[in-house]
């Protein structure tokens, strides 16, 4: 038996018929020319489902591996569309820190080993191939075929085309390639926008999902290249600007992410916060939202 939900998820299972029955023959069958077998007992209290049997083969969807990729593609985005966004527009100077550089890079590595194992997870459990099957690249374009897979191929894609700003950093201060370098993350990380699939209002779950992940992105990204980079350096005029830049980027994106959150959490869980576990896991980011919002505050007061 094969299902699958409305948000893309799927998943088999197989069970076993025990039981005995009244006849081999079934209703209506022919059981010889010009003539009928009567129908016998068409009762199922024979049909017995073993139900250690179901549960052994259950698959649950989205499994540890392709959780790992999706973790690791999303810090790695989350990290490359920061740095490149305050590097853009902030802190020019950045180019020129091999602490900032090695950063990007190291952050570019683990986004592109996350979207490679979150293709080739979605592929397997889409698809139904086996791991090793799935390990194909040719295999994955049949993640065309879904909605839910789409986006995964977009996110592989997009991250890939990042090298070309990663392997020579100074793109994304040159007038000329600047809006390249920091639309190609953009749109990586607004690919987790449309992951959703199959609900009720969806063009609003992708809108508010979309602004909620890139505003989210380019806060904490920023935020990880001003804690890993910027205040492990001494003091100098660049990196005072850098801060200052960054709290001028950290406040619109702080805002966006809060109420693009609010929106989105209204439309998945329509207020049952706690009754369901999705919504309990929104009550926890709201508390760990509150605190970043909190420590920010005081950090710009400081800064």
């Amino acid at each position: 038996v094969s299902w699958r939900l409305p948000d893309g998820r799927v998943g088999t299972f197989e069970f076993t018929v025990r039981g005995n029955f009244a006849s081999s023959t079934v209703p209506g069958e022919t059981t010889a020319p010009g003539t009928t077998a009567a129908p016998t007992n068409t009762s199922t209290a024979d049909v017995v489902v073993d139900p250690a049997d179901v549960s052994s083969q259950v698959v649950i969807p989205g499994g540890l591996m392709l959780g790992i990729g999706r973790w690791m593609a999303l810090l790695g985005l989350v990290a490359v569309l920061g740095t490149i966004v305050l590097v853009s527009l902030a802190w020019p100077e950045g180019v020129d820190y091999n602490d900032a550089l090695r950063f990007l890079r190291n952050a570019y590595l683990l986004a592109v080993i996350g979207v490679l194992i979150t293709a080739w997870q979605t592929t397997a459990e889409l698809t139904g191939r086996s791991a090793t099957s799935a390990l194909s690249p040719v295999s994955w374009a049949n993640l065309l075929d879904e909605a839910s897979g789409r986006p995964v191929i977009a996110r592989l894609m997009l991250t890939l085309g990042l090298g070309w700003v990663v392997v020579r950093p100074v793109r994304a201060v040159e007038p000329a390639t600047q809006l390249a370098s920091i639309a190609l993350p953009v749109l990586a990380v607004a690919t987790y926008g449309f992951s959703r699939t199959g609900m009720d209002g969806a063009l609003i779950v992708y809108a508010s999902a979309t602004v909620h992940a890139v505003a989210m992105a380019v806060w904490l990204g920023s935020l990880a290249v001003v804690a890993r980079v910027v205040l492990a350096r001494p003091g100098e005029d660049d990196l005072i600007y850098a801060l200052r830049g960054y709290g001028k980027l950290a406040t619109p994106a702080m805002v966006l992410t809060v109420v693009s959150g609010v929106v989105l959490s209204q439309r998945l869980v329509d207020g049952e916060l706690f009754s369901t576990r999705h919504g309990r896991w929104i009550l926890l980011k709201v508390l760990l939202v509150a605190a970043m919002v909190y420590l920010g505050i005081l950090g710009r007061r400081r800064w």
